[in-house]
């Protein structure tokens, strides 16, 4: 796995979180607050945004700031 990849699959993620809020806000309203959806897709907003400012040199540093922003 190299940068780009992991970008890769982090934007990837993103993409599915958004495409998909509604219903993991639905199903979270089940058993929790009804919030799941929503925040996770916040999460991953902010995540490309620190994403786009990064000039990671590791897969790790990618990783690394997912990780912490979310």
């Amino acid at each position: 796995m190299d940068v780009a990849l992991a970008r890769a699959w982090v934007q990837a993620i993103a993409a599915a979180i958004a495409e998909h809020a509604d219903q993991l806000t639905q199903l979270d309203s089940a058993i929790g607050d009804a919030d799941h959806g929503v925040n996770m897709r916040r999460g991953f907003t902010a995540v490309l945004a620190k994403l786009a400012e990064l000039d990671a040199k590791t897969v790790g540093e990618v990783f690394l700031t997912t990780g912490n922003t979310l």
